[in-house]
């Protein structure tokens, strides 16, 4: 798991944690409050976490390879994410709404 540490990194923009067999964040990862990017492919993720959708500057989030069965059920997010699917989702199993 990620340590919680990692949430005090009050400046950071990029953070890259694919290939590490991660299946959560941290509860305070949502205070990473600078992060644009964040790429977690090829991990054991099921689900995006709600954390992430808390991370306001995020422009780029890439959760490919991993195991996503379901999604956040905000309908504008589901709209989205039925697009980034279509776009990029060939790796993971077409996603269950809740």
């Amino acid at each position: 798991q990620l340590p919680e540490e990692i949430c005090l990194l009050k400046n950071l923009e990029r953070l890259t944690l694919s290939n590490n067999n991660i299946q959560t964040l941290p509860e305070n990862f949502h205070k990473l409050r600078k992060l644009r990017s964040l790429h977690c492919a090829n991990n054991k993720f099921r689900t995006i976490p709600d954390v992430v959708l808390r991370l306001e500057e995020v422009e780029f989030l890439d959760f490919s390879d991993n195991e996503i069965t379901t999604l956040p059920t905000s309908k504008i997010l589901m709209s989205i994410f039925s697009l980034l699917y279509a776009l990029e989702g060939k790796a993971n199993p077409r996603p269950e709404k809740k």
